[in-house]
């Protein structure tokens, strides 16, 4: 019994509403939430041109070493989950990400 007591008062006082809470049906509650994000336009645009300089540098990268970045990188397979979808070996998958990585890092340092 002290149980089934110590639950009722618990819920008396976690699943109450606040009184000081007023509901107003003619503002929802999406409306209420504030935007963190600062959007500014430049910055747009820049992260913009900086997504075109990787599908560019991309687009240039040979065809196993593009299926592992991307695998790798973008999706967040671990080593033995994209040696499985490559039907190849880890230590394969290994040296195809470390290509790309280099790669990659040089294509996007010689765009600055």
């Amino acid at each position: 019994m002290d149980w089934h007591r110590a639950q009722t008062k618990q819920r008396r006082w976690f699943w109450q509403v606040p009184a000081n809470v007023v509901e107003d049906e003619s503002e929802s509650v999406i409306d209420t939430i504030v935007d963190d994000k600062n959007e500014n336009p430049a910055e747009i645009v820049a992260r913009a041109q900086d997504i075109n300089r990787v599908l560019d540098a991309l687009a240039m990268m040979p065809l196993r070493q593009r299926q592992v970045f991307l695998l790798r990188a973008w999706e967040g397979f671990d080593v033995a989950s994209t040696a499985s979808v490559m039907a190849c070996s880890e230590g394969s998958v290994k040296t195809h990400y470390f290509r790309a990585l280099q790669f990659m890092r040089t294509q996007l340092l010689l765009g600055e």
